[in-house]
């Protein structure tokens, strides 16, 4: 019974860990929940008003060598929100998805900044990795 169980996935989260990252006046505050072989991120985005940049939240899921998942095209196994330009609180919900038993090992939240909606060039202005194994949170430096 309880190899059939695993089998099928769990309907449950198996354990969630907790991060902020702020900018200014402008932060992000979410959680990520860490399922059978997914992880989801939920939280919100606050951006203040005369922030003039847009701003997105990029995540990548990590294997436990360090390495960035691929899928079958080789692109990265990731996700990311819209481009935010208004000022305002935004809801955040991502989904990445490894479809690998175990799901990733780590996952990394970089936000993202650019000048405008119609800018193509991005910078990374802020960033944490978050390991599967001890639910924690570590920021990144640049």
């Amino acid at each position: 019974m309880a190899i059939a169980m695993l089998a099928a996935g769990t309907a449950y989260a198996t354990e969630t860990n907790h991060w902020t990252m702020a900018y200014g006046n402008a932060t992000v505050v979410a959680d990520n929940y860490w399922w059978a072989q997914d992880v989801t991120i939920t939280g919100q985005h606050y951006l203040p008003s005369g922030a003039n940049k847009c701003r997105r939240l990029y995540a990548t899921a990590f294997d436990a060598a360090g390495r960035v998942m691929r899928n079958a095209d080789y692109s990265p196994i990731a996700a990311s929100t819209s481009w935010q330009c208004s000022a305002g609180v935004r809801d955040v919900s991502l989904k990445i998805d490894t479809s690998v038993a175990g799901g990733p090992y780590a996952v990394q939240i970089e936000w993202q900044e650019k000048d405008s909606a119609d800018t193509t060039y991005w910078t990374e202005i802020d960033a944490v990795r978050c390991m599967r194994d001890t639910y924690q949170c570590t920021r990144l430096t640049f």
